[in-house]
């Protein structure tokens, strides 16, 4: 009988574990996974700063180029950066994951997750019984110091690909044990994974450090948001803001609409050489489900009020190591029992203007997905951008499938126009400047 590779028998041995089967199959991708959220040029095409694992990649292998597109799992990222079939992909991952493409059968998989964290003592191989056995003796932390005997091929791929030797402070983990049908009879494989810990004392120090990292962003969020003035179409400084609100048709009237933007007259733009300039900028708060700060938003202007000429326009603060942005939104306007989303702050001011809703701000697709709507809201209207990826559509879609299953009442509302040629998409503050608020659906509510 003849084995073929299934995507779904691999794809749950394969989450949470992306880190890794990257770091054994996509080495390219290490710059991104020492800071996984954060920009760091493309592993494809390069560039400066374009590219991105999402926070929690480890779990599905998510990722975003701003040129390349989004790939939603791992194996689409692997599949773009090697340049590999899907068949190659699953090929190699199951190898990896202890899968055999041969006469044997894949019968039963059981998922363990067994962690094992303490200094290799001895790496060696015996000769048990006529075959050739892999052990490592680990001095474990968590049991006074026990010693445990582990062996496996299995186990000797993970401690080859980690690059562990005898000394090393390690995590060795059993994720699984696969048993197959072969003509001869039932046998086991087990799947392990090898990772190098830093010392205790390295540990400790790094964990200070990042207490401290963690504070001086905190910090930084509340104080660049707590500076920065509140807009007011009558207040001179504010001037850069009000005439980029201008250019986009953003003639927001009510103040509730922009209690959650400010402007900074002054903030510095870091540019990827390390170098420095200033900007003005609009700023947004964005907050979690309970309303708390958690970040802010920038969007860095030149005094007349266009979107400064840099890599990046549009920045997120650095957030602190245990803060994570899913669930958050900028919100424009109070929600009611009807509440709008959408991606970007200016789609969500159009909308607001055009429609007379509360329309919270997303940030991106992958936000909008994960936001949290407050429990008093019976109806949410989305508003999704229109893009040749359809990164957008899906995202929307999503968003609506979710909140259905809560027994909220959702609806997407799609742009119909086409996407102007040599343009990757269409938003509906494109739609605000170029038919104006009788083009939107829901007018004045």
């Amino acid at each position: 009988m003849k084995y073929f590779l299934n995507i779904e028998e691999i794809r749950p041995l394969a989450k949470g574990h992306w880190d890794y089967i990257f770091s054994a199959l996509a080495p390219q991708l290490s710059a991104a996974m020492e800071q996984p959220g954060k920009h760091v040029p493309c592993p494809v095409h390069g560039g400066k700063d374009g590219f991105r694992l999402f926070p929690n990649y480890q779990e599905n292998g998510a990722c975003v180029c701003n040129t390349c597109g989004e790939f939603r799992d791992g194996f689409k990222t692997l599949e773009w950066i090697n340049g590999w079939s899907f068949f190659e992909v699953l090929k190699h991952v199951g190898a990896l994951l202890g899968f055999e493409n041969s006469t044997s059968k894949l019968i039963r998989t059981e998922l363990m997750k067994k962690k094992f964290v303490g200094t290799i003592l001895r790496m060696s191989s015996h000769n048990d019984s006529g075959k050739e056995t892999f052990i490592v003796e680990l001095c474990e932390e968590d049991h006074n110091q026990q010693v445990q005997k582990l062996r496996g091929k299995g186990l000797q791929k993970a401690c080859a690909i980690a690059g562990v030797k005898e000394g090393d402070r390690v995590c060795l983990t059993l994720f699984s044990k696969q048993t197959y049908q072969s003509s001869s009879g039932t046998f086991h494989t087990y799947h392990w994974g090898a990772e190098r810990l830093p010392s205790m004392e390295e540990e400790e120090r790094a964990t200070q450090k990042q207490r401290s990292e963690d504070t001086r962003r905190e910090n930084a969020i509340v104080s660049t948001w707590e500076n920065a003035k509140r807009f007011s179409w009558k207040d001179p400084e504010c001037e850069p803001l009000a005439k980029y609100f201008l250019s986009r048709c953003l003639k927001v009237t009510d103040p509730e609409l922009v209690e959650d933007l400010r402007f900074s007259p002054k903030i510095s733009y870091l540019n990827p050489d390390g170098s420095k300039n200033e900007f003005c900028a609009m700023i947004a708060a964005i907050r979690n489900s309970e309303g708390k700060l958690i970040a802010v938003h920038k969007t860095f202007l030149t005094k007349d009020g266009k979107k400064a000429s840099v890599g990046t326009p549009k920045k997120i603060s650095c957030l602190p190591s245990n803060v994570s942005l899913t669930g958050c939104a900028i919100r424009i306007g109070k929600p009611t029992k009807y509440l709008a989303v959408a991606e970007g702050i200016e789609t969500a001011l159009s909308v607001s203007i055009a429609t007379g809703l509360p329309c919270w701000s997303c940030v991106n697709a992958y936000l909008l997905e994960a936001v949290e709507i407050p429990a008093s809201v019976e109806v949410v209207f989305i508003f999704a951008d229109k893009d040749r990826s359809l990164v957008g559509t899906r995202s929307a879609r999503a968003l609506r499938d979710r909140l259905v299953q809560r027994g909220v009442m959702a609806c997407i509302d799609s742009i119909e126009e086409e996407i102007p040629e040599g343009s990757k998409g269409i938003d509906w503050n494109d739609i605000l400047r170029n038919y104006g608020m009788e083009a939107f659906p829901l007018t004045k509510l």
